[in-house]
């Protein structure tokens, strides 16, 4: 059942529901050709059951990300891009243009928001995305160093 077909029903969900359904009733995404870039989402299984507001350090990092200057007055919503990250394991533009039904450039708005969220998620989770097992994240710049300190 196509739900953008019901605008009564849209209005009333709010965008990030909608795109929450639009993306459960998508298929597996295959990318249309070899130049589509993608992004892997580590983090889906870590927020595929929380709902915006369940974890307060990882709605931080969302509207954080959300409310950077991306070249428009307005940000994104952060509603709408917590949606895509517990929603989709692979994103790209292409495939934000059609779940979400946004211009090419607002889903290159928020793929630019979904790499930098995914990057400090990455950050706060310690959980590095080319590892399988969850093993803590180390700093490259500061392997083999003792922590810093908090009193100095």
């Amino acid at each position: 059942m196509p739900v953008r077909k019901y605008p009564n029903l849209c209005e009333r969900l709010g965008a990030s529901k909608v795109d929450q359904i639009c993306f459960h009733a998508a298929v597996e995404y295959v990318p249309g050709s070899n130049r589509v870039r993608t992004v892997l989402n580590p983090h889906r299984p870590y927020l595929m059951w929380d709902q915006f507001g369940d974890k307060p350090a990882v709605d931080d990092i969302i509207t954080g990300v959300a409310r950077l200057d991306y070249g428009s007055d307005k940000g994104l919503s952060a509603r709408r891009l917590h949606t895509i990250l517990k929603s989709a394991d692979r994103i790209s533009s292409e495939l934000l243009c059609g779940v979400m039904q946004i211009t090419d450039r607002q889903a290159r708005r928020y793929m630019a928001g979904v790499r930098l969220a995914i990057y400090h998620l990455n950050r706060h989770t310690h959980f590095h995305p080319d590892e399988e097992t969850n093993e803590p994240y180390e700093d490259p710049c500061r392997v083999g160093q003792p922590p810093p300190s908090l009193a100095s």
